[in-house]
């Protein structure tokens, strides 16, 4: 029973008390993909539905029934839940005028839109007002009689209506105990008048029927002295495992299974399993409920539970063939799942994604009973053939079918209420919609789409919440609410019908007119075109009807495992790109396998030895229209030993061996530094990667990667490549026996393989060759082999090869990195798994990430990717890396209080928990033997530890973490602290205490044998600190490369080192390499140009001793002045820097060097007829002969006459 009231929709004040054995229900952990659906769209499904589909009215509402028939189909709605009403007496054997009122209310809402022979189902409602007193023995309990006289009274009334009264509920949710309406024994007592006294001859064919809101308790409110023939219980409380065995025991003792109160598509889907046959819908039935009970008159091709998370799915075969999964979780227990639908004989399209074999779908859970539960249930389309549905969500122009028009605000109106018309394209923002998906959690079914005009952002809206046929819309606020909801069924042809979620009723144009200014309304499907609407991406900026011509000269060439097409561009000035079709029946009927391919060839990589393939190709512009079908070409793969598949995964899941085999990378899909080339896949135990099916079906197979572990649970997966738990191939890390483990299994063969535990917290090569056997490979070097195989990888014929994840729901899923994975259909030798093992690292030198926080608004939060206005982080200036926060209270800001370096902004975590965290870029994975690492920082409060930087996790599984830049908590020393791929630890200590509120910069550097610390307070960099760490080799003390999240402002593990800082942090900068204390970031960035000049040559900003700018250290008769002036080094004797004189017939000219930095200084050419005589500004022009970028040479020239004597000379001042 929902906490709203039946009567009028109010909240009722009811609080539910709950079992342990309930609340455990929810307290199952989501991962990546928490449950496998196998389903096979060519094969016989099995007979999986339920016999009686019905409506509720004890919620008396007629929109809850009208809606409802408009998405399930009056003749699939069998029943009708009817209630009888104990708040009111019976007066002269009759029902009360109040309730006979209410009787009348709900049979004319049957009588009104349900057929004639719907039936009924009795319940016991008097949730407002109580139970009367009438219905009370003296002693407060129920009386039998009088609650038996009710009913029958409520039945007859009901036959003498033309209606069949087929079971009746004497209570309803007893266990609830909100309402007192009995014992057991006392529902005995009623079912006793019922069957046996007074009222036995008109209930002899009605039956009795228990209820529950608690279905641990729906068997103790069931088995009732062998009277109930109808086991019934609700699903709002209880365990999983009490609702599925409920229903096995009423079906086991003969009975009816029956869910008189569904809550969502969850209840029905597992009830179904478990023998359930009547499914009555609380509430109403909006799209993925009706669309639910019509499928499942068909077929079931597949299902999947997760009991401890209150969540199911299932794929049907319609009775019209279409194919649709199904998702739902329970609405009051629910955790969050993720469902992996596999589709084990094609490659299918899911809601217009695809062409793929898998798809993940979550629905969305709570936080414990009843806490932030949406009650999420969803329909997917499963599709495939020659005319798939575009994927939905942009901005559009809405084109009618009919009319050729588009939909547009009336007179580009902003006012709430303004119509909604078609009119001629003029291709303005009112004419412009945002179709965007509902968010999941928005609460019940989230098929949706919402509709907002590009003008103003205002939703189109069903006015007044019509229910009616010819119903307007309008423009009003969005709000997102059920009346500016939409869901899509595609039609053909680029065309789809937009449903109504509040109504169930078509967007259309009203009268099927052709005129501008014609109304936009809702209707009742009629299959004509003025319901039908083409969704033109409003980027086209404008469209038309005519479809490009067809593409000509398709030849389609065979590789080893793969066939090539090519054809003739297709020029047209819309062309969006091309669509390949596929059969392997010459002529046709062709499905679609790639569809938006931009250039003029196509790589087909899902194909089998032994089979030809047909191929077509079609041209589509920006307005959807396609061409006909090209030429069709043909042919067969050659066959032949080669690289299957090669994933470098350098940022994507591309194939790098021409094949097409692109890996569907799966969950956050985030990289990191690479191994090998420049990315590498980060697997963070919620990602994995699906190949193609056909990837892996060869007699022989070499799988190989390059593998860095982070070590924890057993069972993890490397790849597993398989069709479910019974037929499969797979390597992982570690088995529950402790080894590296591969295993093939298939037809009850199975063959292990087993060798010493993968190493973790480092680069690793592995490989699995198989043929005759099964070969494994570490680093190059084979670490076991087996005896002769029985089962090979074609046996197997696998459709789902995963990568980082596992064929068996349980197992956690890969937690490290992934990089250069490659498939060959062939054994490869020893040395040639040698040679795959020792390809050169990935190097790189400089500037890996620097953030100068100058980026955000002073105040503004850090928050995660996605979240409403918000920012979303800091992006650091090299890599574009985003530093996050965690959540707008719990993440750091951009603060303009005091920043150094002469900057406008800093990060401020300025109170507690305000840490940034940076999962994924070139920095994570960072495994550098020599590095900088480089922050500003100012701490407010010093006492205990204060980690400025930090590694999450620990790749030697040790109580410390890989990585801390800190101040430690023993002495206030700034301290760095890390783990290093040789597994020694090394700790530096400065030696400077630090001070509150006072802003320093920190360098640390080490080049393989010493660690050092810089400190910047004020004056300069000075070396605070210096460790020897030549004991490991360089390559051993490089830091490990962790997949894991770099932190700022905290750090993570061993005990109170976690504690973040309260303060700021500025100019954060990872360099490959060691700086210069020239080239780190000061405390105070010199701006004068001579002071930065002194300090870079001679260690100090003082015009003072050699530094002095009439000084000549070097002693080449070039003062410092000058020497900046010409960019000269004023400690390596070199007068070629000097002015050069050069005289011509007719010119004289000044050839100098000219330094680019020396801003503050000016250069002016002088003349004089006597070298004694008064000088004065040259007349005459200047080039510039070259430049270095640094210094530039300049040539300044002066005409002159031959017959005169003329001088020249260069003065340079200083401010």
């Amino acid at each position: 029973m929902n906490q709203m009231s039946r009567r009028d929709g109010g909240v009722s004040s009811r609080v539910w008390i709950l079992s342990t054995a309930a609340l455990l229900g929810a307290a199952g952990l989501a991962r990546a993909q928490d449950r496998s659906l196998f389903f096979d769209v060519d094969a016989p499904g099995e007979d999986k539905a339920i016999d009686l589909w019905g409506l509720d009215t004890a919620w008396l509402s007629e929109g809850n029934v009208r809606r409802g028939v408009e998405f399930m189909g009056k003749p699939q709605v069998d029943l009708i839940r009817f209630s009888f009403t104990p708040d009111s007496a019976l007066e002269d054997g009759d029902l009360s005028a109040a309730a006979q009122a209410e009787f009348d209310a709900r049979m004319a809402i049957v009588d009104n839109y349900t057929e004639e022979d719907t039936e009924l189902y009795f319940n016991s409602d008097a949730a407002d007002n109580g139970i009367a007193s009438w219905f009370r023995l003296g002693d407060g309990t129920t009386d039998a009689y009088k609650w038996a006289q009710l009913i029958d009274v409520t039945r007859q009334k009901c036959e003498d209506a033309g209606r069949t009264v087929l079971s009746v509920a004497p209570f309803n949710e007893p266990d609830d105990g909100f309402l007192n309406q009995g014992t057991v024994t006392r529902l005995g007592d009623i079912c006793w008048q019922l069957r046996f006294g007074d009222f036995s001859a008109a209930f002899s064919d009605i039956r009795l029927c228990s209820s529950a809101l608690n279905c641990d308790n729906a068997y103790y409110w069931y088995d009732v002295y062998d009277f109930m023939d109808e086991g019934n219980t609700h699903q709002l409380a209880g365990t999983f495992d009490s609702y599925a065995a409920f229903y096995q025991s009423v079906i086991a003792n003969g009975d009816v299974a029956t869910n008189d109160e569904l809550h969502n598509v969850m209840e029905a889907m597992v009830g179904i399993e478990y023998g359930v046959s009547v499914g009555i819908w609380w509430g109403t039935a909006e799209y993925t409920r009706g669309q639910f009970v019509q499928a499942s008159d068909g077929e079931r091709l597949g299902y999947a539970e997760h009991r401890p998370n209150w969540s199911a799915a299932s794929v049907y075969r319609a009775p019209d063939g279409s194919v649709k999964g199904f998702v739902g979780a329970s609405e009051r227990q629910a955790v969050t799942t993720d469902f992996r639908f596999v589709s084990t004989a094609r490659d299918v399209f899911f809601d217009g994604q695809g062409p793929q074999r898998a798809y993940i779908q979550q629905v969305p859970g709570g936080n414990g009973y009843w806490v932030d539960q949406p009650n999420a249930e969803k329909m997917v389309n499963i599709t495939w053939g020659d005319d798939i549905e575009p994927v939905v969500g942009g901005r559009y122009f809405l084109v009618s079918r009919s009319s050729g028009k588009v939909v547009e605000v009336a007179g580009g109106g902003t006012e709430n209420g303004t119509n909604i018309q078609q009119g001629n394209f003029t291709g303005t923002e009112a004419q412009q919609w945002d179709i965007q998906p509902v968010d999941s959690r928005i609460g019940g079914d989230f098929n949706y789409f919402t509709m907002t005009a590009a003008h103003n952002g205002k939703s189109t809206d069903i006015y007044n919440y019509s229910l009616d046929d010819g119903g307007d819309v309008r423009l009003w606020d969005a709000a997102s609410g059920v009346n500016q909801q939409w869901v899509t069924e595609y039609v053909e042809d680029g065309y789809f019908r937009l449903r109504s979620r509040w109504s169930g009723l078509y967007l259309e144009v009203a009268d099927r007119s052709a005129d501008a200014g014609a109304n936009v309304q809702q209707g009742v499907l009629d299959g004509e075109a003025n319901q039908e609407w083409r969704l033109i991406p409003a980027s086209a900026g404008a469209y038309d009807f005519e479809a490009p011509p067809a593409p000509a000269s398709v030849v389609a060439t065979p590789r080893e495992v793969a066939i090539d097409l090519s054809w003739d561009p297709v020029i047209v000035a819309d062309l969006a790109g091309y669509e390949v079709l596929r059969s392997e029946t010459l002529g046709g009927p062709y499905e679609m396998i790639g569809r938006g391919v931009a250039g003029t060839t196509f790589t087909d990589g899902k194909v089998l030895e032994g089979h030809t393939y047909h191929y077509v190709v079609k041209a589509a512009d920006h307005s959807l229209n396609r061409s006909v079908a090209s030429a069709e070409s043909s042919a067969s793969p050659q066959g032949g030993e080669t690289l299957v598949a090669h994933l470098p995964f350098d940022g994507d899941g591309s194939d790098a061996s021409g094949n097409g085999h692109e890996g569907l990378i799966g969950g956050q899909g985030r990289f990191g530094r690479g191994h090998v080339g420049s990315g590498a896949l980060i697997m963070d135990g919620e990602t994995q990667v699906t190949l193609p099916a056909t990837v892996a079906s060869h007699d022989a197979l070499t799988v190989a990667g390059w593998v860095w572990w982070s070590g924890g649970d057993d069972w993890q997966r490397i790849f597993d490549f398989g069709n479910g738990t019974e037929s499969y191939f797979f390597l992982s890390p570690k088995a529950g026996d402790g080894n590296l483990r591969f295993e093939i299994q298939h037809g009850g063969v199975q063959h292990q393989l087993n060798t010493t535990v993968l190493p973790s917290g480092r680069w690793v090569h592995v490989a699995v060759t198989l043929g005759d056997t099964a070969c494994i490979y570490v680093d190059g070097e084979l670490s076991a082999e087996s005896e002769t195989l029985s089962v090979h990888p074609s046996d197997v014929n696998p459709v789902l090869n995963l990568i980082g994840d596992s064929q068996y729901d349980a197992d956690p899923m890969f937690q490290g990195m992934l990089d250069d994975f490659r498939v060959y259909n062939q054994t490869l030798s020893a040395g040639e798994v040698a040679a795959l093992s020792v390809t050169a690292p990935a190097t790189s030198t400089g500037t890996v990430a620097f953030w100068n926080f100058e980026d955000g608004v002073a105040g503004q939060s850090f928050t995660p990717v996605g979240a409403v206005a918000q920012s979303g982080g800091s992006y650091d200036l090299v890599s574009g890396i985003l530093m996050r926060g965690y959540s707008a209270t719990y993440g750091p800001s951009w603060s303009a209080d005091a920043p150094p370096n002469g900057d406008q902004l800093a990060m401020s975590a300025a109170d507690n928990a305000q840490d940034g965290y940076v999962i994924d870029g070139p920095l994570v994975g960072w495994s550098p033997t020599e590095w900088t690492i480089e922050c500003t920082v100012l701490l407010e409060e010093i006492s205990d530890w204060k980690t400025l930087i930090g590694i999450d996790g620990s790749s030697q599984e040790d109580v410390s973490a890989d990585f801390y830049l800190q101040k430690n908590g023993v002495n206030n020393r700034f301290r760095i602290n890390f783990d290093t791929v040789g597994g020694q630890r090394w700790t530096l200590d400065g030696t400077p205490s630090v001070l509150a509120n006072t802003w320093y910069a920190l360098a640390v550097t080490s080049d393989g044998v010493t660690l050092k610390m810089w400190l910047d307070s004020g004056s300069g960099y000075q070396q605070v600190g210096s460790l020897d760490i030549s004991a490991q080799s360089p390559a051993e003390n490089a830091l490990p490369g962790s997949p894991m999240a770099w932190l700022f402002g905290r750090g993570w593990y061993d005990g109170a080192q976690v504690n973040r800082i309260d303060g700021r942090m500025d100019n954060v900068r990872f360099t490959e390499g060691v700086l210069t204390v020239e080239q780190m970031i000061p405390l105070n960035p010199l701006t004068d140009p001579a002071e930065v000049w002194r300090s870079e040559h001679f260690g100090t900003t003082a015009n003072l001793g050699n530094a002095a700018d009439d000084a000549d250290p070097d002693g080449d008769g070039v003062v410092n002045l000058l020497e900046r002036a010409f960019g000269g080094d004023p400690n390596g004797a070199d007068p070629t820097v000097l002015p050069v004189v050069n005289d011509g017939a007719e010119r004289l000219s000044l050839e100098y060097p000219r330094s680019l930095a020396a801003t503050d200084l000016t250069w002016t050419v002088e003349e004089s007829a006597t070298l004694e005589g008064d000088w004065v500004s040259a007349m005459g022009s200047e080039e510039i002969l070259s430049s270095d970028g640094s210094v530039e040479l300049v040539r300044f020239t002066r005409p002159a006459d031959t017959a005169s004597k003329l001088f020249l000379r260069l003065r340079v001042t200083a401010p």
